[in-house]
């Protein structure tokens, strides 16, 4: 199951990278304009929120996950597939929305499954998620280099491909079922609304509104600084291959490192790696800086998955993920190609990494200002949950003593 969970991961990011680097050149070799790709990547999102929240439900009611990513991934394959015969943009956005209805509950989904598994059989979220990063890296490398040679035309084909391996590697995943107690909201679903909750995913909002504005415009700042498509594989290796070693390491190491601690570093090295990108001119530049990626988005989401399965209670696991991807991807990519779009089209593309400095700013200064607070609810939560093994496990203890007195 492990090794089978892990190539699901490295498929679903496969088609990220054809969907990230390379769907937005592709809509601009079609003729559409940054204000139109910002106008898309802000409705996709839109779409998405329904979606996470409509197949989380489905899903665990129904206790049929596997079934249900079989069922998105057919649906990703008949957008992909009717992605060819389109030349108007509104008939673009209804397809598009459709196909980011089916794609973005994917990594939620995904996610969700693999804390589970964690929590029954153990194991580090890194381990597991150094798998994206390798698919990503491999990805990016490879689909690069073909539409160097063969052209724009084939990014839809691309991912048609990577969702039928993926089809392949969820078909080999057995139906898990489990228990439905994640939808229902009892007194541990004060734990969603609380404010050091609310806090953290405000601040988690900020900085995602930045990531997202760098996924959505990185391909059309490259070119607009003389590199092709070959450059934007580059750099997306480069960003996604330094993402490796830094997942080994906070494999082994992560858990000696508070996540509070962690989130507030890689808010630095996020504002330090956009407002570095907000001037440079020189394509070489821009891969430099990209391999900062490691160590902000790479922290980030460990730490931030991290802290989420630390404060959200297990019944509401599969809620507190679906909460946390729609601030993630849903909210802030909305924000992010609307603002930057516009920034984009009417200041030019440096515009749109000052922008995302600015808000990854925000959010440094929102995590290193409520430091204390979320780490004093961490301590509090550890001392709980060491109250709660010493209450659980030693009368356990006792229970086979006394069952086995010789």
């Amino acid at each position: 199951m492990e090794q089978r969970l892990k190539a699901g991961t490295f498929s679903f990011y496969t088609t990220m990278a054809v969907i990230g680097p390379y769907f937005p050149l592709y809509f601009q070799s079609k003729g559409y304009s940054s204000l139109q790709l910002g106008l898309l990547y802000s409705t996709g999102p839109l779409m998405g929120i329904a979606a996470t929240l409509l197949m989380g439900i489905l899903s665990y009611r129904l206790q049929l996950i596997k079934k249900m990513i079989v069922v998105i991934l057919l649906g990703q394959l008949l957008c992909l597939l009717a992605l060819n015969r389109i030349d108007s943009f509104s008939v673009l956005v209804t397809v598009m929305l459709a196909f980011y209805f089916c794609q973005s509950p994917i990594i939620p989904l995904n996610d969700s499954m693999l804390l589970h598994h964690l929590k029954e059989r153990g194991g580090n979220y890194a381990s597991y998620r150094v798998w994206a990063s390798i698919g990503f890296a491999s990805g990016v490398l490879v689909f690069g280099m073909l539409i160097e040679k063969y052209g724009l035309p084939i990014v839809p084909w691309l991912g048609i491909a990577t969702i039928g391996i993926s089809l392949v590697c969820v078909s080999l995943l057995q139906e898990r079922r489990r228990s439905a107690a994640g939808l229902r909201f009892g007194q541990s679903s004060g734990s969603l609304v609380s404010a050091p909750f609310l806090l953290f995913m405000t601040m988690v909002l900020l900085m995602s509104v930045a990531h997202r504005m760098n996924d959505a415009f990185l391909s059309l700042f490259i070119q607009s600084a003389g590199g092709g498509q070959q450059l934007v594989g580059v750099t997306m290796l480069v960003a996604s291959g330094f993402e490796i070693p830094v997942f080994f390491l906070l494999a082994r190491y992560g858990h000696r490192f508070r996540q509070t601690a962690l989130l507030t570093f890689a808010s630095a090295v996020y504002t330090i790696r956009f407002a570095a990108l907000g001037f440079v001119k020189e394509p070489a530049a821009v891969i430099a800086l990209q391999a900062l990626h490691s160590l902000s988005f790479g922290i980030f989401i460990y730490a931030a998955v991290s802290y989420m399965k630390l404060i959200v209670p297990d019944e509401l696991r599969s809620t507190g993920q679906a909460l946390f991807s729609i601030v993630w991807a849903g909210f802030a990519g909305i924000a992010a190609g609307l603002i930057g779009g516009y920034a984009f089209d009417h200041f030019g593309p440096h515009a749109v990494y000052r922008i995302a400095a600015v808000f990854s700013m925000a959010s440094l200064v929102g995590f290193f200002a409520a430091f204390g607070i979320l780490n004093r609810q961490q301590t509090a939560i550890e001392a709980d949950g060491a109250l709660w093994s010493k209450a659980h496990v030693q009368p356990q203890k006792r229970t086979r003593q006394e069952a086995n007195p010789s």
